[in-house]
């Protein structure tokens, strides 16, 4: 939502819609999340009218809180990994303010340091022990491996005017190698980058324990 402007005809400027106003109001909570107000609290939207009912004043009351810091970080579940390897993975660490987003950056970046060894439904699920007193954050990342992947085949249809071995060249993977989810990510692309289709879809489909078709 923005304030009506010389250019409004253009623009659409100052025109209040309720969708717009509720979507500005997670942007803003969103906006104090990232910057550490764990506690923030963003009231609904006001319209103040003027007498005349041609304008309207859009009031945001917010109570902000406190900032609060990242206190401990701990890891369980883990045994492919120690805490150590983990640690460097991530982004915000013991002392850092608290930001949503580079905690949901975290939450991948862990996720990841496990499919990209073999554990392709390996799962991060986080417990935040938030403590208001001393205004800090206790996480620990609860982790479950699962089960260790292999690649079983590589499954290409829909080529109708481009050989196989042309697109296979492409790949970082190949059939009997460890599920790596970085290097299905970077073969997906390669074969985008050759411009010789106009879209590439992977499916992942575990066929039995421990093996994964690509198709």
């Amino acid at each position: 939502t923005n304030e009506k402007g010389f250019f409004s005809w253009l623009t659409g400027s100052g025109k209040i819609k309720r969708e717009n106003l509720e979507y500005d109001r997670e942007r803003l909570r969103q906006h104090y999340l990232n910057n550490g107000y764990m506690r923030v609290k963003i009231a609904e939207p006001e319209l103040i009218y003027s007498e005349d009912k041609k304008k309207v004043t859009l009031n945001f009351r917010i109570e902000e809180g406190e900032k609060y810091k990242i206190g401990e970080i701990a890891f369980k579940g883990n045994t492919q990994l120690d805490n150590k390897t983990l640690m460097n993975r991530l982004s915000l660490k013991s002392g850092d303010i608290f930001s949503a987003e580079k905690f949901q950056s975290d939450i991948r970046s862990l996720t990841d340091a496990f499919t990209e060894i073999g554990y392709a439904f390996a799962n991060v699920d986080p417990l935040n022990d938030i403590r208001d007193e001393e205004k800090i954050v206790n996480i620990t990342y609860n982790i479950e491996e699962n089960m260790l992947y292999y690649i079983n085949r590589i499954v290409i249809s829909g080529n109708n005017k481009t050989r196989d071995r042309v697109i296979r060249r492409e790949f970082e993977i190949v059939e009997g190698e460890k599920y790596n989810s970085s290097k299905i990510r970077q073969s997906k692309q390669h074969v985008e980058f050759t411009n010789f289709f106009e879209e590439v879809n992977l499916k992942e489909e575990a066929v039995s324990d421990g093996l994964m078709d690509l198709k």
